[in-house]
């Protein structure tokens, strides 16, 4: 919300900090489970029956769409602490189509917001969206295969991540930074939504590329540290 207004050295460093502080706080809801039960299940309990209902006014974070992006994200959460406080239930056949079940009202939620992009412009995101999970999901398991347990590994990827998608929101006020979004398949997923926004569907070949370019890396360098580590011969 920083980045909406105009850039100054102090909110730049006001976000940074931001940043920080939630990545910490990451950090803590996940090595602690009654941290992370406190911060993701009773308090935005608390605050939707007597903080929210106060606050919401006539700006995107009053309207519906906004709660359902909320909630949906705090679904996301708990229902991925269920699964890891809650052995058994990796198993049930409900618990394996939650996350699709999410993404569905989330798509959902996107026409029924108003919002109407053409058939070409859902087919052009989904098609990025779906490349992009690929290459967030190869890079993930490079971090996996280097760590010792899910922990750390968390803990590791935390910094790349950040860098992966902070670049091209600097990328918004820094030239530097928009040249090299342009290198990175999170700053072609962040234009492919503004593109999905404004109705104006474009994925240059450039972008494809970088997507499939990452891709093959990743994979190639998860090979070999696959074999490097000895995991074919078990």
């Amino acid at each position: 919300m920083l980045f909406f207004t105009g850039y100054t050295v102090t909110s730049v460093l006001v976000f940074a900090g931001l940043t920080v502080a939630l990545v910490g706080l990451n950090e803590i809801t996940r090595r602690f489970k009654w941290a992370g039960i406190g911060m993701y299940v009773i308090i935005p309990i608390a605050a939707t029956f007597f903080i929210w209902p106060k606050t919401a006014g006539g700006n995107v974070g009053g309207t519906w769409f906004a709660w359902v992006k909320t909630y949906s994200a705090l679904a996301g959460v708990i229902g991925f602490m269920l699964l890891r406080y809650i052995p058994k239930l990796q198993k049930n056949k409900f618990m394996l189509t939650y996350p699709a079940l999410i993404l569905a009202v989330n798509i959902l939620a996107v026409p029924a917001s108003g919002l109407r992009p053409s058939a070409g412009g859902w087919a052009m995101w989904l098609g990025v969206s779906a490349l992009c999970a690929m290459a967030s999901t190869v890079m993930g398991m490079i971090f996996g295969i280097c760590c010792k347990n899910q922990v750390s590994a968390s803990t590791v990827i935390s910094v790349p991540v950040m860098v992966l998608v902070m670049i091209p929101v600097f990328g918004e006020f820094s030239g530097f930074m928009e040249k090299a979004s342009r290198f990175l398949f999170t700053g072609v997923l962040s234009s492919a939504a503004a593109a999905l926004a404004e109705d104006t569907p474009r994925v240059d070949g450039f972008g494809i590329g970088v997507i499939g370019a990452e891709i093959a890396l990743a994979a190639l360098v998860f090979i070999l540290l696959y074999r490097k580590n000895g995991y074919e011969r078990e």
